[in-house]
């Protein structure tokens, strides 16, 4: 069982992968439905620094129009993809 602390940082990844851009939702909807639980904690971090990014920056990162030089966000994209 998750402490206090690890559950509320969960539900506030969860409520961060809403997003305004409808494919982005559909992604994150099921990227955190099947994989949120299993993340370390690094890649939790990696996560929340994904979700801080505008949705067009996160679109073009997924489609890799775009690269980063964050090399656990770009483990992360590997994983959503």
């Amino acid at each position: 069982m998750p402490s206090e602390e690890t559950r509320v940082a969960l539900e506030r990844l969860r409520w961060s992968c809403r997003r305004g851009l409808l494919e982005l939702d559909l992604i994150f909807q099921g990227f955190i439905t099947e994989k949120l639980d299993e993340l370390d904690v690094t890649q939790r971090e990696a996560l929340g620094r994904l979700l801080r990014m505008s949705d067009n920056d996160i679109w073009d990162l997924l489609t890799e129009r775009q690269s980063t030089d964050d090399s656990q966000v770009d483990e992360l994209l590997g994983l959503l993809r």
